[in-house]
């Protein structure tokens, strides 16, 4: 059974605080600059992964896997954005479709901890899905990975 947290973070003042080998946060390739934790580690950065986005080095199309390290003033030491594809056509199916990926990317890196960044789905409707598909999977997983989740707005 993996170590699970959904929604540890409820909000987070500083990024750089964030005490954890590993986050993950995701991007969508039509949104402009980076939203939520992406965002927020883009500003720390001066604007480097816009700037990535703009040199056409990372586009977040679905499944798109990036990995950056982290220096101080991160507590933090690896960075991992995970692209979503447009998003107008993320829904549950996505959602499911991404899971399974980001487990396989959070063995192969073998963090000590990790914090995984989800968008909320769109519709009113599925604002409990998110968690319920979130923790559905993990709940059939065995692992010795601290993980926590943290469901956010897209925007």
């Amino acid at each position: 059974m993996a170590m699970l947290s959904i929604d540890p973070y409820p909000k987070i003042d500083f990024i750089e605080d964030i005490q954890t080998d590993l986050i993950f946060t995701t991007l969508f390739e039509d949104l402009g600059a980076p939203k939520g934790i992406a965002g927020m580690v883009d500003w720390r950065l001066n604007g480097f992964i816009s700037h990535t986005m703009l040199d056409q080095k990372v586009h977040g199309t679905f499944r798109e896997c990036t990995l950056m390290p982290l220096d101080p003033p991160f507590q933090s030491s690896r960075l991992c954005i995970v692209g979503l594809g447009s998003w107008r056509s993320y829904n549950s199916l996505q959602l499911k479709r991404l899971l399974p990926m980001l487990l396989r990317t959070i063995m192969h890196l073998k963090p000590t901890a990790c914090l995984v960044c989800i968008p909320k789905l769109l519709k009113e409707s599925y604002k409990n899905e998110t968690q319920a598909i979130v923790s559905e999977f993990f709940s059939e997983i065995d692992i010795d990975i601290k993980i926590d989740i943290q469901t956010t707005p897209i925007a």
